[in-house]
């Protein structure tokens, strides 16, 4: 009997390393991945595709998978993919990038939250008075509560034709992508009791499409509170205003980042010249 529990006390300890290791993306998926994001790019923004989105909520990464994926010292910066599925749904991935030698080191999915299925606490965005921080909201990505909630449902007015393409098009580009450093994620990572983080489609003042960043806990709620404290408190996030750099270029970011705080001093590379998405 004790020569038959050894071996399945050992497959029992690989089963266990292997699913240990499941942060990434498996193979099979990421080519799913890259067919959704090729369809995107050619893809004719047809009345079904803005349809679907309308009873689309959000976008929701687990909080585990990506801390996993920035964890590794090679990933710099993450972007935020767009792809289409074959429901004809919009989706977003997440993928570690090294910006220095443009590689890729991983990809995580997010789960499509239907409005049917939207336990988010949306109205404190409005109930909750966001602290004072005093940090430019260009360089700390932080954006006002107020902001946030009217960015997230100012979305209402943009499910038709025209404004749907408008605000997915950057001088003439489809918008393929939105780019955060490395540690303005873990900065929201680093809310205090954050188990996901949402991925709201919003519409800025400048009526462009955006993405909005904001933790939630084990219930599914959004974390937004009115702490003084910057570096864990529940706050919004969007990219701050910046269009991200290129896909083939090191600019407009952050060549490294400083202390006090970490997530958002950085020592800035060179510009981008334009073009960029």
């Amino acid at each position: 009997m004790r020569k038959l529990l050894r071996p399945i006390y050992f497959l029992g300890l690989l089963f266990v390393s292997c699913s240990e290791d499941t942060t990434v993306t498996p193979e099979n998926a990421v080519a799913d991945l890259t067919l959704q994001r090729s369809e995107w790019k050619t893809a004719t923004l047809t009345n079904e595709i803005i349809t679907n989105q309308q009873s689309i909520s959000h976008y929701e990464f687990d909080a585990t998978q990506l801390s996993k994926l920035i964890a590794q010292e090679e990933v710099t910066y993450v972007w935020f993919d767009l792809g289409l599925n074959t429901k004809n749904q919009i989706t977003f991935s997440a993928r570690g990038f090294n910006k220095k030698d443009l590689t890729n080191h991983g990809e995580i999915t997010s789960e499509i939250i239907p409005t049917t299925r939207n336990i988010t606490n949306i109205d404190i965005l409005q109930q909750t008075k966001g602290a004072e921080t005093g940090y430019n909201s260009k360089e700390s990505h932080i954006i006002s509560n107020e902001d946030a909630y009217n960015y997230i449902f100012s979305m209402n007015n943009a499910y038709n034709y025209d404004s749907f393409e408008k605000g997915f098009t950057k001088q003439t580009v489809r918008v393929e992508r939105i780019g955060f450093g490395k540690p303005v994620i873990q900065r929201i990572l680093n809310t205090k009791d954050s188990k996901s983080i949402a991925l709201f489609l919003g519409i800025n003042k400048q009526q462009e499409i955006i993405t909005i960043l904001i933790a939630k806990d084990k219930n599914g709620n959004l974390i937004i509170d009115n702490s003084n404290d910057i570096e864990t408190s529940g706050r919004a996030f969007d990219h701050g205003g910046r269009r991200p750099p290129p896909p083939h270029s090191n600019c407009g970011g952050c060549a490294e980042y400083c202390e006090s705080p970490f997530w958002m001093c950085c020592v800035a590379e060179p510009p981008c010249g334009g073009g960029d998405l």
